[in-house]
């Protein structure tokens, strides 16, 4: 997990509406290391998984529906905690920049923002998110296991004349013979009956 401790390796992408050096110095004088600087319209998400940041702050002006694309394209392609720092708001942006996968936004100047906290919240934002992300993905495979399951166990227990329990236990015993799980075996059975 990144954090705000000193050192933490950031990727800063910028508007225009910023100098690149001040942007920087103030990141390096609160103790954290840039290891990279793109203008936000500039097609950077390769380069960014290539640096492997702690963090990735976002400093704009304004956020637009740009800008946002491009930091939810590199989201999407390239998890990692984002911060976004902007020095006004669009309120009809604010649901959006949560969306796209920000997990941190504050309004106000870089100079002044605490950045560590800011880094320390994102990451905790960040890795709470994929947690969620994670569990909700878990419960799709289950469900998806037992609806297969249980097909699967139907359709033999129509061939092979069996009961419920039969059915489960030879469906079971097939699986652990191929060294297959019980969820991925059933989806393969199942294709195979269908192409029959």
């Amino acid at each position: 997990m990144a954090s705000g401790r000193a050192g933490t390796r950031v990727v800063l992408m910028h508007d225009a509406s910023k100098p690149l050096l001040a942007l920087e110095k103030v990141l390096r004088a609160q103790g954290h290391r840039p290891v990279g600087c793109f203008e936000i319209d500039t097609p950077a998400v390769t380069s960014v998984s290539l640096m492997r940041p702690d963090i990735v702050l976002a400093c704009v002006e304004v956020p637009t529906d740009d800008a946002l694309e491009v930091l939810g394209r590199l989201q999407c392609e390239h998890p990692a905690p984002m911060a976004l720092v902007a020095e006004r708001s669009d309120p009809r942006l604010t649901r959006r920049v949560i969306r796209v996968g920000i997990s941190d936004y504050v309004i106000g100047n870089l100079e002044r923002v605490q950045l560590g906290i800011l880094f320390d919240v994102a990451s905790t934002r960040f890795d709470w998110q994929q947690q969620l992300l994670k569990s909700l993905q878990d419960a799709r495979t289950r469900l998806a296991d037992q609806r297969d399951i249980g097909r699967a166990k139907g359709l033999i227990m129509k061939r092979r004349e069996l009961d419920e329990d039969q059915a489960y236990q030879l469906l079971r015993k097939m699986a652990m013979d191929r060294k297959q799980l019980l969820g991925d075996f059933s989806r393969q059975l199942l294709v195979a009956a269908e192409a029959l």
